[in-house]
This record gives structure tokens, sequence and C-alpha cells, in this order.
């Protein structure tokens, strides 16, 4: 008997589709293990962005609250400084953020249409950028990241990418007319690969020189999906990991965009489960730090030796208050 005839072509390819997917899943890479997690509602207030620098210092922008939280890597708060206007060092919905070679935090000061410079320590060092479409303005700045030359670029919703000095001088702009909707987050590996999110399109423009652009598609269905595409970071070993707010996912990707693994879900309070996650930063250490946006935390992971990973959950700090 002719048994593919009994059934629809549309429900024979869905079957076949949902074979690969459950495949795929069971051959990527095991989910790295949810090792703690700080934050709350004190301290955090739907927290959007994270950097973590050379010292394994956490900067977060807490952007409830409209200021900046200096943290240890665990959690312990160091110090905060800002608070909501427009006045030197107040924010109106601060967002990505990022450390330079000289320890200064860039800061982008979403509503105010500026960057702001800070010391280490939150000194107000400087701002530049106002509102408009020409080089140096800006219009509701995303993100902000330093390259290995210590240019600070700034993912704008105009939408581009504008490149300054540490002092705030415009060099130049890149990406107006590759990106096919508006940009969220710009990342760089060790090679000086740029890594830019972009919303509406949910794709991957990777920028591998100075006007050569390769664009990563989306799937149809995870792995590889992107519903609502928000945040990028690379570790040292060139790994790039994408955060999904409507996915409640972080996927892996190797440097060329091949699917590692994925992982996450909404099942909050559990370590490793998200509720819109809004960014992601990794540390020297090679520690994925996710910023889990509307449970007002950070969640983060690593690659433990298998024992450990398979442990109880009772050996597995908690830093959740």
């Amino acid at each position: 008997m002719n048994t593919r005839s009994l059934l629809p072509r549309s429900v024979v390819r869905s079957c076949l589709l949902v074979g690969a997917l459950v495949a795929a899943s069971r051959a990527q890479a095991e989910a790295p293990t949810c090792l703690y997690m700080w934050g709350g509602n004190p301290p955090l207030l739907f927290p959007s962005g994270i950097t973590i620098n050379s010292a394994g210092i956490a900067y977060v922008a807490d952007t409830g609250n409209n200021r900046i939280v200096q943290a240890t890597a665990s959690g312990t708060t160091i110090r905060t400084w800002g608070s909501a206007g427009s006045e030197p060092g107040q924010f109106s919905t601060p967002l990505g953020l990022a450390t330079g070679p000289d320890g200064n935090v860039y800061v982008a000061d979403y509503m105010n249409n500026r960057v702001q410079v800070f010391t280490a320590d939150g000194v107000f060092l400087r701002a530049w950028g106002e509102y408009g479409d020409g080089p140096g303005e800006l219009q509701g700045p995303r993100d902000v990241a330093v390259d290995r030359f210590g240019n600070v670029h700034v993912v704008d919703s105009s939408p581009r990418v504008q490149v300054f000095t540490p002092m705030g001088q415009f060099i130049e702009e890149w990406g107006r007319g590759y990106v096919a909707g508006v940009p969220t987050s710009v990342a760089f590996n060790d090679l000086g690969w740029a890594y830019l999110t972009v919303a509406t399109s949910n794709t991957v423009l990777v920028r591998t020189g100075q006007s050569s652009y390769v664009t990563w598609k989306t799937f149809d269905l995870y792995p590889g999906i992107f519903r609502a595409i928000t945040s990028i970071a690379v570790d040292h070993s060139g790994n790039v990991y994408v955060t999904d707010r409507l996915n409640n996912l972080v996927q892996e990707f190797t440097a060329t965009g091949k699917f590692v693994r994925g992982w996450g879900q909404d099942q909050y309070p559990y370590c490793g489960a998200f509720h819109s996650p809004m960014d992601v930063a990794t540390d020297d250490s090679g520690f994925i730090h996710v910023v889990d946006t509307n449970d007002s935390r950070i969640v983060v992971y690593g690659d433990l030796p298998v024992a450990a990973a398979h442990s109880s959950w009772g050996q597995l700090k908690v830093l959740y208050r």
C-alpha cells in the first residue's frame, strides 16, 4: 500500500521539518551551566546593558533607575551613579555600555541622544551628540563598543554605526544602506570583525572589512531563528552569542554563523530561564553574563566539568536578592 497518499503533502513536510529540528536539537552542544544569578528589584530595575572589564568588574545599565551600577562579577554592588535628567552624569534611558582600554566607561544615553563617558569609578568626563542625522549627531543611540584600536562605535537608530575617537571626534560611519531595520547592538572579535544585530529583519550583519559585509540569514524555526534580536557578544575564542527577547533564548554561533547551541526559556524564577533577555557579555574567564531584563537580574553561565555540571542544584551558588 502506498501510505504516502493518505497524508497531505503539507503534513508530510511538517513532519519532516519537525524531525529535522529534533535531530538538530539533539546534535547541538550541551548548554552551559547556570552558575548563579544576582540583582532583583532592588537593586536593579529593568536593566538593559552589561559590560565586564578586564579586571572582572561588571557595569550594568540600570535602565529603570536611570543609573549605572558597578559591581563585582558575583553581584556585590561597589557603587552606583546617575539619576533621571539631561545634565552631565544624568540619564534618560541608558542602554548599551562598554569599557575602553583606559578603563573609562562609555554609555549610550538613548533618550538624550548622546554618549557619556566616565572614569572606572563613575566620575563624569565628557559627553557628545545631539539629535540629528548628520556626522556626529545621534538619533536614539542603543549601544556602544570599543574596537581594538580604541575607537568608539555607536549604534544609532538612524540606522547606522558611527565611529568616534575616545574624545568624541567623529571619524566615519558604516552600515548605512546595508542595515535592513533598526540596529540594536555591536561587538567585535579579536580579528576586528564587527557583528551588528538588526531588529525588524532579525539578522546579524558582519563587517569583515572597510566595505565588506556578510549577512546571517534567519531560518524558519529554531535553531537559528530570531524573533526579536536584541544584543550580541563575542568571546576571545571567536564564539558569538545573540540574545532574543521574545524567544527568551541565548544562541551561540561560530564566527562564521554556524549554530552551536541555544538555551533559556520563560520559567521565572529558575536559574537558566529568561524573561526578555536584553544583553549579553563575556568575561576573560569565559563566563557568559546575560541581562534578564523583565526579571531585573543578571544570570551567569559557564562550561563546567561534567561532574560539576551534573551536581545537585544545592551545590550551585545563587546570589539573587
